[in-house]
């Protein structure tokens, strides 16, 4: 949806402020408008605070010109518009190849808990978007897929209600995989760590099939 976009413009002839005025354009993509006021007229301008007010002229012509695609560089010599041009092409190019590496980075991490998941888990976390394991001291969990912070529930028993959630994850823009690899191996190897270390949240019942 478009927006009103405003264009500093200059007054013409014998105005009652003799200022210039914030003009709002019309809803188009570019164009050259001009407006005429006459003795029996008012044109109405917005304020310094934003709100039209009429504003009483003898004779007024009032012109001004707009591109939304262009207008930044409407002060800009032809060679400053291909410098920053190319400025742009370098950044798309550095962004798509930042998006890359982060899909790869992802794809690693993720092949990378599979193979420490067994068939039925890395299914249900492929599936379901979690998956359940016991921990070193008995307790049952569930990791969710989504996000690393308070995605560990701590259950009643296998496929049971969540009683709380727990947030424990490495530091350091990590991949989620990672994050759910260091806490798959947290409690299946230390439970009683993972417990000191976490961050513990009391949770309404939640039963395995709604895992959010």
């Amino acid at each position: 949806m478009p927006v009103w976009t405003p264009v500093y413009s200059g007054t013409g002839t014998a105005s009652s402020s003799g200022n210039t005025q914030w003009i709002y354009p019309t809803w188009t993509t570019g164009a050259t408008t001009t407006i005429t006021s006459g003795p029996d007229g008012a044109l109405w301008v917005p304020d310094q605070n934003g709100v039209w007010q009429p504003w009483p002229l003898a004779q007024v012509t009032i012109t001004y010109s707009y591109d939304f695609s262009s207008w930044d560089n409407a002060q800009q010599t032809p060679e400053q518009v291909a410098a920053r041009a190319a400025e742009r092409a370098v950044q798309r190019r550095e962004y798509e190849e930042r998006q890359a590496r982060r899909a790869l980075v992802t794809e690693r991490a993720e092949a990378l808990l599979l193979s420490l998941l067994t068939e039925e888990q890395a299914r249900s976390y492929r599936a379901e978007r979690h998956f359940e394991l016991q921990g070193s001291a008995g307790g049952w969990w569930r990791i969710r897929r989504d996000g690393q912070a308070g995605n560990v529930d701590e259950l009643e028993a296998p496929r049971g209600n969540r009683i709380a959630s727990w947030c424990i994850h490495p530091y350091g823009g990590f991949p989620d995989a990672d994050a759910h690899a260091t806490q798959y191996l947290a409690l299946v190897t230390d439970e009683p760590g993972f417990r000191a270390a976490g961050n513990r949240t009391p949770r309404r019942r939640l039963p395995a099939g709604m895992a959010a």
